[in-house]
């Protein structure tokens, strides 16, 4: 995923873990 960080970063985001979402929002 070195070619796309963007996609992978996205996925996590939109992944199961909403903790992190929640955090970048904040």
């Amino acid at each position: 995923m070195k070619a796309y960080p963007n996609i992978n970063f996205i996925g996590l985001i939109l992944g199961p873990d909403n903790s992190t979402k929640k955090r970048l929002e904040e």
